[in-house]
């Protein structure tokens, strides 16, 4: 396995390879390999067996229709099973059904694809909390840390006004990432009796900024308002 070509096709790093030769025959060969490695901030581990066969040009070679088979210039075809995946995405249900996807079908390339995006969108959402916690700490809090998927707006005054930006990362079963960002209120109910109106459409307002403006805009807006008390 090629393991150069994975890093520069996704970015990805690996940081261990171990690889042992379980099977070996002038047609076949069987390997059980461990990869860990890391894609910006998420670390992962990948165990998996792979299976080599010298095709003869007239030989129908057979596999299961759910394991996924690849063809080199040499004529060889390459079957991954048993296939499993370790990552520590704090319970993240779209990464849980993906990953369980990915090992049903034995699907090594698409994972490596799909984690390289993934990451990309966990390291943004990451550095754009810590951008907003060190620019505004006295108004921004993070209650799950730096890696958590919400942030805290709220003014430091008693009025127990807060905003909550909520941020999740939704990878589907094909692999596809789209990021989900929405707004959610937590207001008194003095303050909800003059501002009902404004307090109400604010979620529907804040996804008309990302789309407008972007993430990063729209949350300073957000912050602007909440450090004015408006």
């Amino acid at each position: 396995m090629d393991l150069s070509f994975i890093m520069k096709f996704t970015g990805i790093q690996f940081t261990s390879h171990f690889k042992k030769t379980v099977e070996k025959t002038r047609n076949r060969t069987v390997q059980k390999h461990r990869l860990s490695g890391n894609c910006h901030s998420l670390s992962f581990q990948v165990e998996f067996q792979l299976l080599e066969i010298q095709l003869d040009p007239t030989f129908e070679f057979y596999v299961h229709p759910s394991k996924k088979v690849l063809k080199n210039k040499e004529n060889v075809s390459v079957v991954v099973s048993d296939l499993s995946i370790f990552m520590d995405c704090g319970g993240d249900s779209y990464v849980s059904k993906f990953v369980s996807s990915i090992e049903e079908h034995g699907n090594l390339l698409q994972f490596f694809r799909s984690l390289s995006s993934y990451a990309e969108w966990y390291e943004h959402r990451r550095c754009t909390f810590v951008h907003f916690k060190a620019k505004y700490p006295n108004f921004v809090a993070l209650p799950e840390g730096l890696l958590g998927h919400y942030i805290i707006l709220r003014n430091p005054k008693p009025s127990g006004f807060e905003l909550m930006v909520v941020w999740k990362i939704h990878i589907d079963e094909e692999g596809r990432i789209t990021p989900l960002l929405d707004l959610l209120t937590k207001v008194p109910e003095q303050v909800l009796a003059w501002k009902m109106a404004a307090i109400e459409n604010a979620p529907t307002g804040f996804r008309s900024m990302l789309l407008l403006f972007g993430i990063e805009a729209a949350i300073e807006n957000l912050v602007k308002v909440v450090s004015l008390g408006k």
